[in-house]
């Protein structure tokens, strides 16, 4: 993937001096687009990475932007809080000091509910294999301020791992991460989901296998933990315990490893 930095126009000489500075430090080619249009750029780079005074955002070919955000952390860290049920929470049942694995960070909403779940005892990873989506959540950890500041910590402890699931799971030990979770890129969109479209336009879908499935349950040390579609038949192929839920278009589930009567 060809990729190169530039700014936003308009964008003060500070700014863009900033941006300049991280090409060099990265080894990114720098391309100063003035105050005129990306639109010719793209005929040499794949993606541009953009500074601008909000952050970092990327840009495809195609016109379609991804900045970091969230998602919907923001308002279900509230309703946590409040003593509100975490669906979420609930399916990878963590406690304070467990170690926690996301194989698909994606937006990292999950992963940054499971952060604020373990606390600053446990330890959280997320795994992502679009270099896009890495890169952007990387930077965002580092310039992020989310108002909140149990969140914010949160957020800036979770390692960000830029690999493919299935290589990362291989590598590590059995029963190395207490928790293991895979939220595969379902073919079934669910539309509300904020900025769904342009996320899968950055995205590197995952092929959920067997072979994926299998390494999960050997790294997990007490669970592992699925989100898929409602309709999907991830639950019933790999014997996942699918978690209903009504009024929720995508559902969990669950398989417990076998725990050692002496442990």
């Amino acid at each position: 993937m060809r990729v190169a930095v530039t700014t936003s126009a308009k964008l003060s000489e500070e700014g863009r001096e900033y941006a300049k500075t991280f090409a060099e430090q990265t080894g990114y080619p720098y391309v100063d687009r003035g105050n005129g249009s990306l639109h010719k750029w793209f005929n040499q780079f794949d993606v541009l990475y953009i500074w601008t005074s909000q952050g970092w955002e990327a840009q495809s070919g195609d016109g379609h932007r991804y900045a970091y955000h969230p998602g919907t952390a923001m308002f279900r860290y509230k309703r946590y809080k409040q003593g509100e049920v975490e669906p979420f929470l609930s399916a990878v049942q963590l406690q304070p000091g467990d170690s926690f694995l996301d194989t698909t960070l994606g937006f990292g909403s999950d992963c940054l509910m499971a952060s604020v779940a373990v606390g600053v005892t446990g330890k959280v990873v997320g795994v992502e294999k679009s270099p896009v989506l890495s890169f952007l959540f990387h930077q965002s950890q580092q310039l992020a301020d989310l108002r909140l500041p149990q969140l914010t910590a949160a957020l800036k402890r979770i390692q960000c791992v830029e690999q493919d699931a299935v290589d990362f799971l291989k590598r590590q030990q059995d029963c190395s991460f207490d928790v293991v979770y895979l939220d595969p890129m379902f073919e079934e969109s669910i539309e509300e989901a904020t900025n769904f479209h342009t996320h899968k336009v950055f995205a590197v879908p995952d092929a959920f296998s067997a072979e994926w499935v299998e390494e999960a349950l050997r790294v997990a040390k007490r669970r592992v933990v699925v989100k898929a579609h409602y309709t999907s038949t991830v639950f019933s192929d790999y014997g996942f315990k699918q978690q209903v839920r009504k009024t929720s278009k995508f559902h969990f589930g669950f398989k417990d490893k076998e725990q050692d009567p002496a442990e």
